[in-house]
């Protein structure tokens, strides 16, 4: 078993590497208009054509019942059909 002190560490870590994540996605997608989850659809679509959207859902960790929201998007951009 993981000590209190431990874990509060770690869960620090986690959210700062998070946050990092979060500032670096920012800068490198800056003016095109796309969430993580959508790009992440996107490659997902792109390596796996005619992917059915449960099967996007699990393989990208989203939840099954927006996936259809976000494809809905996609599509509103032009970036799926």
């Amino acid at each position: 078993m993981i000590d209190p002190h431990t874990a509060r560490i770690v869960g620090h870590l986690i959210r700062r590497a998070h946050q990092l994540h979060d500032m670096l996605f920012a800068q490198e997608t800056a003016g095109f208009d796309i969430t993580s989850p959508q790009l992440a659809a996107l490659q997902t679509i792109a390596q796996n054509p005619g992917l059915e959207q449960t099967a996007l859902s699990e393989i990208i960790a989203y939840d099954s019942s927006t996936i259809g929201c976000l494809i809905d998007r996609l599509e509103a951009k032009g970036l799926v059909q």
